[in-house]
């Protein structure tokens, strides 16, 4: 579960071996702050989420991971305009997004945050991240059928 995240995040997977480790030895130097009102692993991917969300600011770089075919096909029928798109060109053209929409489109569509949860993990205002998933979808949804147009 953090593993996975940190390949979305982090593409690397050094980077997210060295998140994962991160966010265990913090979590447990921190166990003492957990209130139990949710369950443990509830409490770790939110801690998590938010710890690589903060190395994210702090490196201003963002990569996630690429992405295979049979990992997300509900998100990528979300997301692709209609018509026959392949999830790898999808894939694809989310990555070269700019970090501003990207980033929101993962939370949102990947780790199914609401636009409130992105917001308070953004620093940003909710109505902003509402901006920012319609332009995205509207940029990924012109690349994607000019990329299609240029194969026809």
């Amino acid at each position: 579960m953090i593993y996975g995240l940190g390949q979305r995040l982090f593409r690397n997977e050094e980077d997210a071996l060295d998140f994962v480790q991160d966010v265990y030895l913090e979590a447990y130097s921190k166990r003492d702050r957990f209130q139990g009102r949710s369950r443990y692993s509830t409490y770790l991917y939110s801690f998590a989420l938010h710890r690589g969300l903060n190395r994210i600011r702090k490196t201003k770089r963002v990569q996630f991971e690429e992405w295979k075919e049979e990992d997300f096909p509900q998100v990528e029928s979300e997301l692709t305009p209609p018509g026959n798109v392949a999830p790898h060109i999808l894939r694809e053209e989310l990555n070269l997004l700019p970090e501003v929409y990207r980033l929101p489109l993962v939370l949102h569509y990947y780790e199914k945050m609401s636009c409130a949860q992105i917001g308070a993990s953004l620093s940003m205002n909710e109505n902003t991240v509402k901006s920012y998933l319609h332009r995205g979808r509207k940029i990924l949804k012109t690349k994607i059928e000019a990329r299609q147009n240029e194969t026809e």
